[in-house]
């Protein structure tokens, strides 16, 4: 039941990013917790300074807000949206100027390609690999690049849900088979498995959250030439033809092991020497009984 529920909340969240649908709204709500996080977080501690360069560390940008205004303002709330205003403008902005940058590629790739639908462009915050976000070259002249956008978000989120997901997973049956000794402290293990469990989501959350931000604020599309824009592959169907192959080949492996076991019980010929022994003739081995009756029994 408390897999089923966490396996519920994070696959809301990988289909909003794989349809597009409240993936802003989601993105938006991303946002809004880690601000608030480094906000409250910071203010508590009275660091403006260890503010100031978190702000910068997590989300790459010189924020504004003065010292006097951090440590004299008493509303963390107006602090926090202070700072989400700011950052949004920054992202935004930021995002707007990436896709004014690559537009002339797809256009070039419209007119001199036009057989080609989707491309793949190289997204990175510098930290890892690029990823490769895919888009459709139509949509992004219609939208003057706004799909591209639309597009890098999908990719970046669905990529770190998956990686950070799949170590939670691994987390979890850690925590399994630690909680099972719990009844040696005089504890119900699945109480402590409840608590634990939450906690390691809410951690898996925060996360997924503050890795999706920062890596969206640091970006940047290394495209130089045209050639950085590569065709996308084709996406076909495959499960019927899965299907089939994989019923095709547990027939060759049948046929394959019925051949191999005929083959391993062949029986021997036998090479009889000399005549037939008949079954009332006096058995060769010399002890006077018929054959039927000794060694032709």
């Amino acid at each position: 039941d408390v897999m089923n529920i966490q396996r519920e909340a994070i696959y809301r969240k990988r289909n909003n990013a794989l349809t597009g649908e409240r993936l802003s709204l989601d993105i938006n709500a991303m946002f809004e917790s880690l601000l608030d996080n480094i906000v409250f977080t910071n203010k508590q501690n009275g660091d403006y300074e260890q503010f100031r360069l978190e702000v910068f560390r997590i989300l790459g940008f010189e924020t504004k807000i003065a010292a006097a205004d951090f440590n004299e303002t008493s509303d963390l709330n107006a602090l926090a949206d202070k700072l989400l205003e700011e950052f949004q403008a920054f992202y935004h902005g930021k995002m707007l100027t990436l896709v004014s940058r690559v537009m002339p590629f797809i256009k070039d790739i419209k007119e001199q390609r036009p057989e080609i639908l989707r491309v793949t462009i190289p997204f990175t915050d510098g930290s890892t690999h690029p990823i490769g976000v895919t888009t459709n070259v139509e949509e992004a002249l219609e939208t003057n690049g706004r799909s591209i956008i639309t597009d890098i978000e999908k990719t970046v989120t669905l990529a770190i849900i998956d990686e950070h997901w799949k170590e939670h997973l691994r987390g979890m049956d850690e925590l399994k088979s630690a909680t099972s000794l719990a009844s040696f402290e005089q504890k119900d293990p699945l109480v402590v498995y409840k608590m634990e469990a939450y906690k390691l989501f809410e951690g898996l959350m925060h996360k997924i959250g503050e890795e999706t931000t920062s890596y969206l604020s640091k970006g940047d599309l290394p495209v130089q030439e045209q050639r950085d824009v590569q065709r996308a592959p084709t996406q076909q169907r495959r499960a019927p033809e899965r299907t089939q192959t994989n019923r095709s080949q547990e027939e060759q492996a049948a046929r394959r092991a019925a051949e191999g076991v005929s083959k391993r019980q062949k029986v021997e010929t036998f090479q009889r020497e000399g005549a037939k022994v008949k079954r009332n003739d006096p058995c060769p081995c010399g002890s006077g009984k018929k054959f039927k009756q000794c060694h032709g029994r």
